[in-house]
């Protein structure tokens, strides 16, 4: 048995709180001597315990009192639960944490500029001029002519959602200016990256067969890495979860990726990267 000042010693809880935890009925106390003197035991101090991890998760007492006198109460899952979610905070954390390092190392702040007609027109010059000439010839057939290829790209580059998203990704328009524009438009020069993004969705297939997150993770800090390199992001961050959403929309590129690597890993990665960073909790 402890006393009240050895619990508040040992947790670094007040004798204060926990006299108010034993007044609404949330941590009573194994005994009461004679003198008044509150005594807790193990049991006592096992209970404790999650109502701490309880309150790191910043759930009110109220609720906190309600999960632990629920019928059925499994203090097991409980603190699974509680791990996962602390895993979770713990990523998105670090996510930030990664972002902000890559803002003050870049000296620029997030922000919101539309494309002028001179810029559109830029990266459309440079796609073509960066082109193979088969590339011309697959662009020319798919469009009708190189003329309504310009036309689609240009529109395209105008509607605002795309240009929030390339803000979003590049923290600023100059940015995304400037990767459209180091684009070489040769295969050979991002051929590295596209077999290491090949080998990171084995490794998601993998971890989904054997159910692991761990290795999951792991898939998805490669992934941020290889597409740092490939679209000259300094985070990938906001794309991994822009892809994620679009994943979970179980659309044309889910089913496409699907297809290619098993039924169901589309989900899998997009839970993936929403756990890495955080964003499920």
């Amino acid at each position: 048995m402890k006393t009240v000042k050895e619990v508040s010693d040992l947790t670094g809880i007040s004798i204060r709180t926990l006299r108010y935890y034993d007044e609404i009925g949330l941590l009573r106390p194994a005994k009461v001597t004679e003198a008044g003197y509150r005594l807790y035991d193990r049991r006592s101090l096992e209970k404790l315990q999650e109502i701490m991890f309880c309150r790191e998760l910043d759930l009110p007492l109220g609720d906190i009192k309600k999960m632990l006198e629920a019928p059925g109460y499994d203090r097991k899952k409980l603190l699974a639960e509680q791990k996962e979610c602390l895993i979770r905070k713990r990523n998105r954390l670090n996510g930030l944490i990664s972002l902000i390092t890559d803002v003050i190392q870049g000296e620029h702040v997030l922000n919101f500029e539309a494309f002028s007609e001179k810029d559109r027109a830029d990266v459309i010059s440079h796609m073509i001029a960066a082109a193979s000439k088969e590339q011309k010839e697959s662009f020319a057939e798919q469009y009708g002519s190189m003329e309504a290829f310009r036309e689609t790209v240009d529109e395209n580059l105008k509607d605002e959602k795309v240009q929030i998203q390339l803000n979003r990704w590049y923290s600023g328009k100059d940015r995304a200016l400037k990767a459209s524009l180091e684009a070489s438009g040769n295969t050979e020069d991002f051929m590295p990256q596209q077999e290491e993004n090949e080998r990171i969705y084995r490794q998601f297939a993998d971890a989904m067969r054997s159910e692991d997150m761990d290795e999951a993770e792991a898939a998805v800090e490669k992934l941020a890495v290889n597409y740092k390199k490939l679209f000259h992001l300094e985070n990938a961050r906001a794309l991994l979860l822009d892809m994620a959403n679009e994943y979970l929309k179980g659309e044309k590129l889910s089913e496409e990726t699907d297809r290619q690597y098993g039924a169901g890993i589309s989900a899998f990665i997009a839970e993936a990267i929403r756990r890495f960073y955080g964003e499920n909790c």
